[in-house]
């Protein structure tokens, strides 16, 4: 079964990132091919996506030709202390990355597949349908994970997946290309140096499914978000006082207080109560 969906995403690209589940099941049984294995999670609903999108009336996709692709010079980067940026020739967009967000499996991997999601959305309003746009990035596993169609990182996988349904959806297909990061022109501006906002790209509505971990660089913190960052950055509180330890400690200094006493008034006695 395997073997067909996988032939089947010549037709399906974003299939690919409906195999996932089914190559880690595969994995289980290297060692021990015999015995009853557990599939993951997700394999379940992975299979239901296979089913409806094979289900569907008519399933097809034109015969690869030459295709010029369109280099918009558009950047995208991110940084796990600041946040993601995106650039497009001399334009500039960025979002902060909210408290909380490195978690469950989200890695600076995943920000970085995040900045190509923004990047993809911020270029989808002025691309003509049918195209084939050029994008850079400099994150190896991202860039060469869309070459892939899909990602091992789950979280990761579920942003290729969004991206795989706007495409589908838009009729516009995006091409990754790695760039080294001193050659990103989005690399600086996404640890915090800005450029001028009379260079700013338009605003863009953040998915529901990352609006939890993201915001616009200047967007005014939320009631709780200002509370979390607070807890953060209030100081810790001091250690309660240790009472037993108190109390054994005056103990000990009685214990050589009326020792001390005791030997200062046998040397003036003239005698030893030894």
């Amino acid at each position: 079964m395997y073997g067909k969906l996988l032939h089947a995403c010549h037709v399906v690209p974003a299939g690919r990132s409906y195999l996932t589940s089914l190559e880690v099941f595969l994995g289980q049984f290297h060692n021990h091919p015999f015995h009853l294995h557990s599939p993951p999670r997700r394999t379940a609903s992975d299979l239901q996506w296979w089913k409806t999108k094979l289900g569907q009336p008519t399933l097809a996709r034109p015969i690869p030709s030459p295709t010029p692709i369109i280099d918009a010079r558009a950047y995208s980067d991110a940084s796990s202390e600041t946040g993601i940026r995106i650039t497009i020739r001399d334009k500039w967009r960025a979002w902060q990355l909210l408290l909380g967000w490195k978690a469950d499996g989200r890695d600076i991997g995943w920000a970085e597949a995040i900045g190509f999601l923004l990047l993809v959305l911020t270029l989808f309003p002025s691309a003509p349908r049918g195209s084939h746009i050029k994008v850079f990035g400099d994150n190896r596993g991202v860039v060469k994970g869309w070459w892939k169609g899909r990602s091992q990182n789950k979280p990761t996988n579920d942003v290729f997946r969004d991206v795989h349904a706007l495409t589908e959806e838009e009729g516009i297909f995006f091409h990754t290309r790695y760039v080294p990061s001193k050659e990103n022109p989005a690399d600086n501006p996404s640890r915090g140096v800005y450029d001028h906002q009379s260079c700013l790209l338009p605003a863009i509505l953040i998915p529901l499914s990352i609006r939890q971990y993201l915001c616009d660089f200047d967007a005014p913190l939320t009631p709780s978000e200002s509370q979390l960052v607070w807890e953060v950055k209030a100081p810790s509180p001091l250690p309660r006082p240790d009472h037993t330890s108190l109390h054994q400690e005056r103990a000990n200094f009685n214990d050589e207080l009326e020792c001390h006493a005791r030997a200062v008034f046998s040397r003036m006695q003239g005698w030893d109560d030894s």
